[in-house]
């Protein structure tokens, strides 16, 4: 696989790209599919952000023993009336691909548009079901090539598109925003580039997908699968497979 483009850090705050100012009471949104999206890094950064409120929103109850008094997570879903009394600053979303359908898309967007104070901003963070390399090192029989286009399909069937990474940018400005801005990073996936940061973020990358392959399609191809839905056996050899590539290190090395 190709080297990436070195960069100085693979976002992980909501402070990366937004323009929030640090003076006055500033008043943060999260909405994930999983919370541990509240990372150490801003658990770090809110005890020295007195002045910011953080609302993390999740469906299930979040696997952290301890946050910051100013880190309030709740259990809810984002698809019903909002009931905070106060408007928010800044709404940050990640890895919400297959969460809803179209219309459910909309009304998030406008809920968030509604939810926002004068000025404020709106973040979201995905990533792409679609794996690529940049120097064709991916060999043609390998199940990776098809592990894309099979989940953009298998998605589209279910009503519940995962192409999210592509199409998030249009509903979000259909939704009413302006001064939109999109900004793609490589994601390696395995400790293989020659840059440390990289390289840290490819281990991570890498157990994020061993751990969740398999519960990120059974669903799917045990029911919207083509030519015909897959077996739960035929998931699991597929998923196998995956394990069974070149991601995981750098061959100079």
């Amino acid at each position: 696989m190709a080297e990436p483009e070195p960069i100085a850090v693979l976002p992980s705050t909501s402070k990366q790209g937004v323009p929030v100012s640090q003076k006055g009471k500033t008043s943060f949104g999260l909405v994930s599919d999983g919370i541990s999206a509240v990372s150490r890094r801003m658990t770090r950064n809110l005890k020295h952000m007195k002045q910011a409120t953080v609302r993390g929103v999740d469906l299930f109850p979040p696997p952290v023993s301890w946050v910051p008094p100013n880190c309030i997570l709740e259990v809810d879903d984002v698809q019903q009336e909002w009931t905070w009394h106060e408007k928010f600053d800044l709404i940050h979303m990640r890895i919400m691909i297959g969460s809803f359908d179209e219309g459910e898309w909309e009304r998030l967007y406008k809920l968030c548009y509604d939810n926002l104070k004068p000025g404020g901003w709106i973040e979201q963070l995905e990533v792409s079901p679609v794996i690529q390399t940049d120097d064709g090192s991916l060999p043609p029989d390998n199940i990776l090539n098809d592990w894309g286009p099979n989940m953009l399909a298998c998605g589209e069937r279910a009503g519940r598109a995962v192409d999210t990474f592509d199409t998030m940018t249009n509903k979000i400005q259909n939704a009413g925003f302006t001064n939109v801005h999109q900004k793609h990073y490589k994601w390696p996936i395995g400790p293989w580039p020659r840059d440390r940061e990289l390289k840290e973020a490819g281990l991570v990358n890498h157990q994020h997908w061993s751990s969740g392959m398999e519960g990120w399609c059974m669903w799917l191809l045990t029911r919207f699968g083509s030519p015909h839905p897959w077996s739960q056996e035929e998931v699991q050899t597929a998923c196998m497979g995956s394990e069974a590539t070149g991601w995981q290190s750098n061959p100079d090395e």
